[in-house]
């Protein structure tokens, strides 16, 4: 069993690379739960929405977890760590705890190479360099195994899998 955390920040292509890597791999890719969530209330949201998308998020990778089975995340809890840090610039204790305590084996990356694109949910274009080092350094300050994915389309799908195949040893 395996866990692979497909993260970044906003429109980089992580909800379409973790949908194309769950067919490759027949792998069940567990949702972006802010996206699902937000599509409900819009941007007008405060700290207890993003703490109830993290409570969401937290419980459905356990329900995995539980089901004995590998998976892929689209996004994780460093997102919501950060989006809270930027956002309300504090972060409860609990989901600190949360975030530096989830150990998936493996985190894909995605690159700001996309070019971003509006739509009702995205709010920081013009942060999303300063959260893809923010990330960077994150993974590097938790030691987790990450590989940075590049490129469009077809090639970043391939960079993906290439990675999960020398992070993992998985061949697809």
């Amino acid at each position: 069993m395996y866990k692979i955390a497909v993260t970044g920040p906003e429109s980089t292509g992580k909800t379409s690379l973790s949908n194309e890597l769950g067919e490759i791999l027949q792998l069940p890719v567990r949702e972006e739960i802010a996206r699902t969530y937000l599509s409900q209330i819009g941007l007008a949201y405060s700290q207890i929405y993003v703490e109830e998308i993290a409570t969401l998020q937290c419980k459905m990778d356990k329900e995995l977890l539980l089901s004995n089975q590998s998976y892929i995340a689209d996004t994780e809890m460093m997102v919501i760590y950060l989006w809270m840090k930027i956002r309300y610039q504090s972060v409860p204790e609990w989901i600190v705890q949360l975030y530096e305590n989830q150990l998936f084996d493996l985190y894909l990356l995605c690159d700001i190479d996309i070019v971003w694109e509006k739509d009702n949910l995205r709010e920081h274009a013009h942060l999303r360099l300063e959260i893809f080092n923010l990330m960077k350094e994150e993974l590097q300050r938790l030691e987790r195994k990450y590989f940075i994915i590049s490129g469009l389309g077809d090639l970043r799908t391939h960079r993906a899998l290439e990675s999960i195949k020398d992070g993992l040893g998985i061949v697809s």
